[in-house]
């Protein structure tokens, strides 16, 4: 007989009592001053320099890697037989990057909160929970089926943010603590699952962890196109992420509906976040490092923000798989595992370098 892990019980009963108490409180509408940062006076070369370095990250991610004659650049007749294994994980990748970065610099410059992340509204791990459930109910299954239950899981959490933050009118606060409200249970739900123990779970284990191991080149152009297309959708909105840190009633006087403008953000978010999960798995940590660079590089306003975090997103991306893919080898670690390496470093300097 298993026993439910104490941790997940505390979320499943802690997550609902969060929701109900968040209901109860006043909706209190206050100007949010955008973040303090050294505005860059040079967006433009500071984009170029960006998209140099990762420019420089792809060559060396396809061309260079050790060989049983040590470290070597490949050739150019090499390059053709090793761009098939190569290209598709890094496309996939780099997209996933792009996606996370998008969706995080979103949240963040919605909430005027600089920790925020995809994984606050839930989506990532929605989808991570419907895909562990497609392998512990379903007898088979095929990627199609593995993409329609990963959607599902995160169009459920997003209903679920979207329906609580109705009366509220999708404040940024309240927001935030029902996407953790809902982060938290399914989360919870993820782990009593997991200690099931069953052989089946392995795979989704992998999967969560950030691999692009099994990345075909269908799933590597399918993925490139959706990036493609939610990088052309984002600038659309970048007006409203420029005048929603005034607070309601400056966005307002400004002509801009606050409930429906913050429902549309929250939306293309969520879609961004939930295509890069279903790449490579719920790794929104780079949703929250890659934003917050692209600030620290002094880019104030919302297009160039999202263009460098978009840049700074894939660049980590394709450096993280480049390194779990040579670091071990023969053997090789997942993206999320060496990005999370890379960005726990990051974030306690920076919080060395505040608090002096």
């Amino acid at each position: 007989m298993r026993e439910i892990p104490a941790g997940a019980a505390t979320g499943l009963l802690g997550a609902p009592l969060i929701a109900i108490f968040l209901r109860r409180l006043p909706v209190v509408e206050t100007p949010t001053a955008p973040i303090a940062e050294n505005r860059n006076n040079r967006p433009l070369l500071y984009l170029a320099i960006t998209a140099a370095v990762l420019f420089v990250v792809i060559w060396v991610s396809l061309s260079l890697g050790p060989s049983l004659g040590g470290w070597s650049f490949a050739s150019p007749s090499q390059m053709q037989s090793l761009l098939i294994w190569r290209l598709p994980r890094l496309a996939a990748a780099a997209s996933a990057g792009i996606l996370f970065a998008l969706s995080g610099t979103i949240i963040q410059r919605m909430t005027s909160n600089p920790m925020a992340s995809p994984e606050v509204i839930g989506v990532s791990t929605g989808a991570a929970l419907g895909i562990l459930l497609l392998v512990l109910l379903a007898p088979s299954f095929t990627p199609l089926t593995q993409l329609a239950a990963a959607t599902a899981g995160a169009i459920v959490s997003l209903i679920a943010v979207l329906l609580m933050g109705y009366r509220s009118r999708y404040n940024p606060d309240h927001v935030l603590l029902f996407g953790i409200a809902i982060n938290t249970a399914f989360a919870a739900l993820i782990a009593v699952l997991l200690g099931t123990g069953l052989p089946k779970v392995f795979g989704v284990m992998q999967w969560m962890a950030g691999s692009t191991y099994s990345t075909t080149p269908m799933q590597a152009t399918i993925a490139v196109t959706v990036a493609a297309i939610i990088l052309l959708i984002a600038p659309f909105f970048t007006r409203w992420l420029d005048l929603l840190p005034l607070g309601a009633a400056s966005s307002k006087a400004l002509g801009l509906s606050t409930s429906t403008s913050r429902a549309a953000l929250l939306l293309l978010s969520a879609v961004s976040a939930a295509a890069a999960t279903l790449l490579i798995g719920p790794l929104s940590f780079v949703g929250l490092m890659a934003p917050h660079i692209a600030r620290t590089l002094g880019f104030q306003r919302a297009l160039p923000h999202m263009i460098a975090a978009a840049l700074t997103g894939a660049a980590i991306t394709t450096c993280a798989d480049f390194i779990g893919r040579v670091a071990l080898f023969p053997n090789k670690l997942p993206v999320g595992i060496v990005a999370t390496l890379i960005g726990g470093p990051y974030f306690l300097w920076l919080m060395r370098k505040q608090v002096h």
